[in-house]
Formats: C-alpha cells, sequence, structure tokens
C-alpha cells in the first residue's frame, strides 16, 4: 500500500504506474465480465462498479481466461462513506489449506482443471457484477467478429452457443484452465496457489442470465461438490484481510498470488484500477541468450501469464521444459545469466515438484 504520497487525480495515479515500468494490460478485448470505463487512454479504468450492496466475491483478475495480469494496481479516489474495503487473500495459504481438508477434491481440481461458462448479452449491463457485453469483453462489433475472435484465441477448445437467433445473446465456455498454478520470481521460491474464480463464479456469477451451478465445473464437465465450495467460503473468509481505503491510496497487489475482493459499502465509492504484466528481468550480461532463453524472451510476458493447459502431463512437462528433476540449479543459472525469468509450465502437482529449483 502507498500512502501519503502526493497521489491525488487519476493523471497521479496514471503517471504512478507508468513510472513503475510494468508493460501495460488492456482490459478492452480481454474477456472480462465487470463493466468498466477507460478514464485515463487504455492505461487507467473503473473498477468493478457492480452495485454496492452487492459483495464482489475473491477471485484472482482475469483467471477465468487464459491470459491475465499478472500485476493490479487500485488508486482511491473517493473512499465510501462507510464500507467499501478491499480484503485481500494470500493464495498459497489457501491452498495449503484447502489440500489439508480436501485432498482428493484437490488431486480432481489438479488433474482435470476447470471450465468457466457465462451467458452475454452484446451491450454492457450495468445492474451486473458479471453484465460486461461481449462486444466489449472480446473487443468485437458483431457475432461473426466473436466467432474469429475465439475461433484464433488460445489454441485450446474455446465454445460459443447462440441462444437466439439475432446474435445478441451467447453463452461462452472458456477452455479447460488450470485451478492451481505456480507463482515465483527471482527473488522467492515458487509457491503453488489457488488460482481460479471458482468461488466468485459460484457466489457473483448470477443475475437473470446466469445461475449458479453451472458457471464453473471440473474440465470434464462434472460440477463442483457443495462441500468444496462451502470449505472455500470458510477459508477465505478466516484468512481475508480487508483494506479500508483513504483518498489518494494506491494499492499494488501481485495478481499470482493475491486474491482480492470488495466489500459493500454505502455513499459515493471511486476506485480505479490499471492491470499489468510483470516486469521484465534485464541482464547486465550482453553474452547472447541461450535458446531456451531466447525462446522465452520470444514468447513474452503474456505467454508466461497464460500458462499452460496440458493439466497434469509429466512427460510434456519435461519434453516442453527440456529439464529433468536434476536441473533446478541449471535453469536457474540461465536465468541469471540471460535476464530471464524461468518459469515452468503450470501444469499438475507432481510435475510441478520437479521444477523446485527454478523460479
Amino acid at each position: 500500500m502507498f500512502r501519503g504520497f502526493p497521489l491525488h487525480t487519476a493523471e497521479d495515479f496514471a503517471a504512478f504506474t507508468q513510472a513503475l515500468g510494468y508493460p501495460n494490460f488492456t482490459y478492452e478485448g480481454s474477456g472480462g465480465n465487470a463493466v468498466r470505463r477507460n478514464v485515463i487512454g487504455d492505461r487507467v479504468f473503473t473498477a468493478n462498479e457492480s452495485p454496492p450492496d452487492r459483495p464482489i466475491p475473491f477471485h484472482h483478475e482475469l483467471a477465468q481466461s487464459a491470459h491475465f495480469p499478472e500485476r493490479v494496481l487500485f488508486f482511491c479516489d473517493v473512499p465510501a462513506a462507510s464500507g467499501g474495503a478491499t480484503p485481500l487473500l494470500d493464495s498459497h495459504r489457501v491452498y495449503t489449506r484447502l489440500l489439508e481438508e480436501l485432498p482428493a477434491f484437490m488431486h480432481d481440481l489438479d488433474v482435470l482443471g476447470v471450465r468457466y461458462s457465462r451467458v452475454m448479452r452484446k451491450e454492457d449491463r450495468a445492474s451486473s457484477a458479471i453484465g460486461r457485453g461481449w462486444a466489449a469483453a472480446f473487443g468485437v462489433r458483431t457475432p461473426e467478429e466473436l466467432e474469429q475472435k475465439v475461433a484464433r484465441g488460445s489454441g485450446e477448445v474455446e465454445e460459443l452457443q447462440w441462444l437466439d437467433g439475432g446474435g445478441d445473446t451467447v453463452r461462452h465456455s472458456s477452455p479447460v484452465l488450470p485451478a492451481i498454478r505456480v507463482a515465483g520470481s527471482l527473488h522467492a521460491a515458487p509457491k503453488l496457489v489457488f488460482f481460479n474464480q471458482i468461488l466468485a463464479a459460484h457466489q457473483g456469477w448470477r443475475d437473470e442470465l446466469n445461475a449458479p451451478g453451472r458457471s464453473v465445473v471440473f474440465g470434464n464437465g462434472r460440477e463442483m461438490p457443495a462441500r468444496a465450495i462451502e470449505a472455500m467460503a470458510r477459508v477465505f473468509a478466516e484468512d481475508a484481510v480487508a483494506v479500508p481505503w483513504r483518498h489518494g491510496d494506491v494499492m499494488l497487489l501481485d495478481n499470482m498470488q493475491v486474491m482480492h475482493s470488495r466489500e459493500t459499502f454505502v455513499g459515493p465509492r471511486r476506485v480505479l484500477a490499471s492491470l499489468a504484466y510483470a516486469p521484465k528481468v534485464v541482464a547486465a550480461s550482453t553474452a547472447a541468450p541461450s535458446t531456451a532463453a531466447a525462446a522465452n524472451a520470444a514468447g513474452g510476458v503474456k505467454k508466461a501469464a497464460g500458462g499452460s493447459n496440458d493439466i497434469g502431463s509429466r512427460a510434456r512437462v519435461k519434453a516442453a521444459a527440456g529439464m529433468t528433476t536434476g536441473r533446478g540449479k541449471s535453469c536457474r543459472a540461465a536465468a541469471a545469466r540471460d535476464g530471464v525469468v524461468c518459469r515452468p509450465p503450470l501444469v499438475g502437482l507432481a510435475a510441478r515438484a520437479a521444477f523446485a529449483g527454478c523460479v
């Protein structure tokens, strides 16, 4: 939290985000659910403007998408008269607690992954927390453009089902995505995190078009057990830390490791947001990068953020990464030499254990 700095306007916040040097992640066309309005270009926009009497459940930003930001920034322009705090949650701690309480569920979640589904109309519906229309969500204008964008998307199975004859209402189903991922950096050991929108989809993805229960399922289509949803809600509530706002506050979150939510509030409240990729590591050496590092750099931060959907496959992990359990140190050395963060594919738990030395 940055508090007490000379940050008073949206322009100040935009300058602050630019000064950090993080590559910008635009929300427009990202597939996000929330209705938002751009304030400063495509860098600063309004936070989720769902009705103040409805809490926003815990989530990792855009975890329902194959591509998501690694950093989330919030700026408080107008604090609410009452309520409106932003609760935070350590996703690694959540993973650890749920693994202890629900080992079978967590195993299935890791092996099968998850799939998200929501019904959208073309235009935004400001009355809903997930009311962003498909035109703004995917940055398109016509049903044909939407179908083309989905067809050339992540390369995984992504589905559209038109629910009317006029091309206005559509059900979008995501590819099968990991629900447990790896978070780490050059300065910290990798950690397994509960990176998903499962509870948010069950608690918050409900309006006149969407009903709870089918908004998120296992990758094979099986519904989530009620006991697991109840355990998530309890663990989240027990571990949450609510952060109240003051005018001028800036909050910087590691989206890979921290979930956030929003409390209900009374009175006007204006919080702005900005999304970003993690900063690239600049190498001191001018030596030509290794083949693996060059491939990593060519893929860019976006590829690292998107991860892999090859859930639970040991053989493909080793083949894709060119590493075995004993090569963690060489991975770290290559990263230090070439200035590239070495990230393993984000797949099954047993396979990820092979990368204990790789950050």
